[in-house]
């Protein structure tokens, strides 16, 4: 069984040496694939991680010559992964850290027929995965295209979108995220940052997300994508991974109004193509 992890890189190079890192210490990682994609840094990151493992032989650096999204960019590791031959491909943000020596052992362990893994991410806040375990309703999707789109205009009045900015970010830093307590084996949509695509999915399908959003709600239309086409994704308790969060989006945009702007934009965006999606049925 050979097991891929590919981590899509953007910009802050220090998070993802130490993403790979960590996957070094792995038992039987030296058996495996780490695939790292740099979505176009404009600073030469992914150059510089290209110099630092190019005499690692299970460590591909890929350079994409456009950042074409979250989406765009893991569908890059994924199709990279299936054309080495790897059975079992861990799409990963470079954000997520495994500090479990016994991954490899696990999944080698549970892997079966099925189609996706989501494995338990332990976020700065709390839990993270499952990421949902029902599909966001119409309602509630517009209600967020319309909170976003309010915020959108906010942030471009001057007097208020500082302290808008400020309020958000403060609020993001107290809220604790919660999740009901969720027995292994339960179908759920899977938390973007870490999905494990296993070999029924990966022998029928070519991208690991649906390509159509730049950046959040990767996991909603990736719902819709397998609620379609029938495949089904598993939570499992005992593959824990641990997210950083944001660390691309905060290194890019390093000022509160900048961050929270890319965000409303992108959200709005995918929002807009979710809907579309369910409206055709």
């Amino acid at each position: 069984m050979k097991i891929a992890f590919s981590l899509l890189h953007y910009n802050n190079k220090e998070v993802t040496k130490e993403a790979i890192a960590y996957l070094q210490k792995i038992s039987k990682i030296k058996e495996c694939e780490i695939i790292v994609v740099d979505n176009a840094s404009p600073n030469g990151s992914g150059k510089e991680l290209l110099k630092t493992y190019e005499n690692i032989s299970n460590i591909h650096v890929i350079i994409n010559s456009k950042n074409g999204g979250f989406a765009y960019g893991n569908n890059i590791g994924y199709q990279y992964a299936k054309k080495l031959g790897c059975d079992v491909i861990v799409v990963m943000n470079n954000d997520i850290y495994i500090k479990d020596h016994d991954f490899i052992t696990k999944l080698e362990s549970i892997i079966c027929d099925g189609d996706i893994i989501a494995p338990n991410i332990i976020g700065r806040n709390g839990a993270q995965n499952p990421f949902r375990l029902e599909p966001l309703s119409d309602q509630k999707l517009k209600k967020l295209l319309w909170y976003n789109s309010f915020v959108n205009i906010i942030y471009h009045i001057p007097m208020l979108r500082e302290c808008l900015a400020s309020f958000l970010d403060k609020k993001s830093k107290k809220k604790k995220h919660t999740m009901p307590v969720v027995k292994t084996g339960t179908k759920c949509i899977p938390h973007g940052a870490c999905v494990i695509y296993l070999p029924n999915w990966i022998k029928y399908e070519e991208i690991a997300f649906v390509p159509d959003t730049f950046m959040y709600f990767e996991e909603d239309v990736l719902g819709e994508y397998m609620l379609k086409k029938k495949y089904s994704a598993v939570y499992n308790d005992e593959l824990v991974v641990y997210h950083v969060e944001d660390a691309s989006v905060e290194y890019d945009n390093k000022t509160s109004v900048k961050k929270r702007l890319f965000i409303s934009g992108c959200m709005k965006k995918s929002i807009h193509v979710l809907l579309k999606i369910r409206s055709e049925g």
